[in-house]
């Protein structure tokens, strides 16, 4: 069975008013010139935490070099301050400082920076 191949799918059907959902793993096929699904394991009814475990897992299959993790797992080290660097950023650009400020793509920090003529004269 190749497993490449599967995707989960659902069907609905009624009992006694209720509507249940059954999941199915099932391969598409072409059948006289027509798409159809060709059920390979019924599964029955699913929770909503095992169909997505099923769905993860089929993708997990289809792409075998991704990772598997879930949002517990994953364990922050460094953290980065966005929207300040993001709202200094979009004020610069307003501002427009890359006219004030010369570089010429050496960091340094001694030496005059500031091409603005009041500036000379606050040394």
């Amino acid at each position: 069975m190749d497993l490449e191949k599967l995707h989960l799918h659902w069907r609905v059907s009624q009992y006694q008013g209720n509507a249940y959902r059954s999941y199915s793993l099932a391969r598409s096929i072409r059948q006289d010139g027509k798409n159809r699904k060709e059920i390979v394991l019924k599964l029955g009814k699913l929770s909503e935490d095992e169909v997505m475990k099923w769905q993860t897992f089929l993708q997990f299959v289809k792409r075998p070099h991704s990772i598997l993790t879930t949002i517990s797992n994953i364990i922050v080290t460094h953290h980065y301050s966005y929207l300040d660097v993001a709202v200094v950023n979009e004020l610069w650009d307003q501002w427009k400082l890359d006219d004030v400020f010369h570089s010429n793509g050496k960091r340094s920090l001694g030496g005059d920076y500031c091409q603005n003529p009041y500036h000379q004269s606050l040394h």
